[in-house]
């Protein structure tokens, strides 16, 4: 039926007079249809279910009249209302099914199943028929309610809208579309509604019992932007959560449209809804007119875990998928940067950041991230792309902060120098390892890798990880020179032992670099923000190893064997007196250049 008519299967046949006992309590049939309750005569009609609206201030809780709408009931529906009477209802009473004159014949409906009689019990759940107090169940459950499966449900679900829909994450979805109206809300396309019709969004059945959450991004008022009164009353969209098929619904979230730029959402999942067969939907009471109090929703998650793991990993393209990873925006798999194997590319866009984003994980002090990173691969010294920042959050991803904040001298916060969890181009394959001691312990506790939208189209700003792992930590980090995988370091060429500290291989036994020719030596493993030069006109012999890139400058080498070595002897220059833009002279403590060893790979203990 693509009629969007509200009324518009009522039926016209009568029920029977019913000797109504004290037990006889529900009414259930399947399909579309308005029912109502008969006094003894006939003579008055009134509605077994009348609406109940956040217009209404008598109501506590919010659902639909029973009057059935075609758009809702396209195919067959299992229905089940409860009549009015808690305690007992009239002696005689007749139900009548109703459509109103006024539509083709072609407009045609149909009942089966119908049931006026003695409750079941828990009403069956709505999973099955109930017969005399007895319940048949639907395919797919069983027990004496239907309360039990026979199949495993899903328990989660991540839907990002950025293609067709897929039926599987949906019951019911009425009212909206899959569009780019409202510009990006999270990522690409959004779930839009706007229609004439009834808006409506209901998942499938869920096994929610160790959910914890319903998370979405939100925009309001794309095509009408709406404020004050207009925003709120029977506008407003309603969550709720359902652990009967919908018999009843308990609202989690009621929202006003005045969300007019995208706002994340998320809502705990209460105790009453964490069960077995669970839904969730989005419903508008009154929507209006076409493209009227519109509204989209992007990048839902319905999950996570009330007692989260303790680790997750990301080895290949398969693992960086729900339930462990519930963001990955803006990004193709392939090989980068020389990677023997095809990994998730990521790039921004003008209107987009590109996204990596974990789950919630349970950290403790013994935790640590670690991954390799390649970013920008082959951009010129003064690369200006967007960097990636490594960020981490406690409240289920309202608010984000680094995992490392720059410490540096003067900072008495810091018991230790180093940089910021950020990172800039270009760079090559990096191992980087975190220890989360500093920010744990914490029972939920999400990470993502970010990087702002770009208007940059050549390509420069791409960027890839591999062998993420957050978990429990290695011994001793591997020492910087191997993956660290469920707390077991997996060494690089030329390393072995239990934490990679044995050498096997001959690394350099010095460095002597006068800078002559016109690239970096290989003796340099990573060069960022600097390029050979005349430098700033004041250094013996020239081309000089000059640094002005617009982010960090850093100049690191490869493993140097030091066991024979005594001293680092260079020339050094910071600014110059002479210098009038790129080459002035140093005037603020922060200008200051740092020389720093590690012999763990670059990792802080």
């Amino acid at each position: 039926m693509a009629s969007c008519q509200r009324d518009a299967t009522k039926l016209l046949r009568e029920i029977c007079s019913l000797s109504y006992e004290e037990n006889l309590r529900d009414l259930k049939f399947p399909l579309s249809v308005t029912e109502r309750e008969r006094g003894k005569l006939g003579y008055s009609w009134r509605a077994i279910r009348g609406q109940c609206f956040p217009s209404n201030p008598d109501c506590t809780e919010y659902w639909f009249p029973s009057t059935l709408t075609s758009d809702l009931y396209i195919g067959p529906t299992n229905v089940t209302i409860k009549l009015p009477y808690k305690h007992g209802g009239p002696e005689l009473m007749r139900l009548r099914f109703m459509q109103r004159d006024g539509y083709r014949q072609q407009h045609s409906w149909a009942l089966s199943h119908v049931y006026v009689g003695d409750e079941c019990q828990n009403l069956c759940f709505g999973r099955g028929f109930c017969d005399a107090g007895v319940c048949s169940c639907n395919s797919g459950w069983t027990g004496s309610s239907c309360e039990l499966v026979e199949e495993p449900l899903p328990t989660f679900i991540v839907a990002d809208f950025t293609g067709e829909n897929d039926p599987s994450h949906w019951r019911k979805l009425v009212g909206a579309q899959i569009t780019s109206h409202c510009g990006p809300i999270t990522s690409g396309q959004a779930l839009h509604f706007t229609g004439a019709c009834t808006r409506y969004l209901e998942t499938v059945d869920l096994d929610l019992r160790e959910a914890l959450y319903v998370q979405f991004d939100l925009r309001t008022g794309c095509l009408d932007s709406v404020s004050g009164r207009e925003a709120g009353g029977d506008k407003t969209i309603l969550v709720q959560t359902s652990c009967d098929t919908g018999i009843s619904w308990h609202s989690i979230k009621k929202i006003l449209l005045i969300y007019h730029q995208p706002t994340y959402v998320w809502i705990e999942l209460p105790a009453n809804a964490r069960c077995l067969g669970g839904r969730v939907r989005w419903w508008q009471p009154e929507g209006g007119e076409r493209n009227r109090y519109d509204w989209a929703i992007d990048s839902v998650v319905i999950g996570g875990h009330f007692t989260p793991p303790d680790n997750v990993t990301y080895a290949r393209p398969h693992q960086l998928v729900p339930p462990l990873w519930l963001r990955n925006y803006n990004s193709h798999v392939g090989r980068y940067c020389g990677n023997l194997y095809n990994m998730h590319v990521m790039m921004s866009t003008a209107s987009e950041p590109a996204v990596i984003q974990t789950t919630d994980i349970q950290v403790t002090k013994k935790h640590s991230i670690n991954f390799l990173l390649a970013f920008g691969c082959g951009a010129e010294w003064d690369s200006k792309a967007e960097p990636i920042r490594l960020e981490y959050s406690v409240d289920f991803g309202n608010r984000w902060q680094l995992v490392r904040e720059m410490c540096l001298p003067g900072n008495i916060s810091c018991s230790e120098m180093f940089d910021a969890s950020v990172f800039y181009a270009p760079l090559n394959w990096n191992r980087y390892v975190y220890p989360l001691d500093l920010i744990g312990p914490a029972k939920y506790m999400r990470f993502r890798w970010v990087q702002n939208p770009s208007a940059d189209v050549s390509g420069s700003h791409q960027w890839s990880l591999r062998d993420v792992y957050i978990g429990i930590s290695c011994p001793y980090h591997c020492m910087g020179r191997g993956s660290c995988q469920n707390a077991i370091c997996q060494c690089e060429a030329g390393y072995v032992g239990e934490y990679c500290q044995h050498v096997l291989r001959d690394n350099i036994a010095y460095i002597r670099d006068e800078f002559t020719l016109n690239e970096f030596k290989p003796h340099f493993a990573q060069v960022q923000g600097g390029l050979l030069s005349e430098g700033c006109g004041d250094l013996e012999e020239p081309p000089t190893a000059t640094f002005q890139g617009p982010y960090t400058r850093m100049l690191r080498t490869v493993p140097v064997d030091t066991r024979n070595s005594r001293f680092v002897h260079f020339t050094a220059q910071i600014g110059s007196i002479h210098g009038n833009n790129i080459c002035r002279s140093a005037s603020h403590r922060l200008h200051n250049v740092f020389l720093q060893y590690s012999m763990d790979g670059g990792t802080f203990l």
